[in-house]
């Protein structure tokens, strides 16, 4: 099962990683400017991640491969974080498709934006 940690960096903003069991960062969104607006972006999110056709594969330099996860209305709402292989970004979306709707819910101390 996944887990949405939900933070708050420095100035107070917050934002939120979804992670695997494991610990490896899957997906993340931030730029929330109350806690009430970071979890009603997580429902958005548990809505469109279920839906295989609302993420956009993107590539990268030195074959490095990512997604970008659409709203219904076609906006970025989340970034995944960055794969080596196709197949590593691939399981991840299996992933977060099968999980994100059961994913548990733990709200993290006050972190720096590097910790992300």
């Amino acid at each position: 099962m996944s887990t949405f940690y939900i933070a708050t960096n420095p100035i107070d903003n917050y934002w939120f990683t979804l992670r695997s069991d494991s610990g490896e960062k899957l997906l993340h969104a931030a730029g929330f400017y109350t806690k009430a607006a970071c979890l009603q972006g997580i429902t958005q999110i548990k809505a469109a991640a279920v839906l295989p056709e609302r993420y956009v594969r993107k590539g990268m330099e030195q074959h490095r491969h990512f997604f970008v996860l659409l709203s219904e209305k076609g906006k970025s709402i989340a970034v995944s974080e960055i794969f080596k292989t196709d197949t590593e970004m691939e399981r991840a979306l299996t992933e977060i498709i099968e999980t994100v709707m059961t994913a548990n819910l733990v709200f993290e101390r006050k972190i720096q934006t590097s910790d992300k």
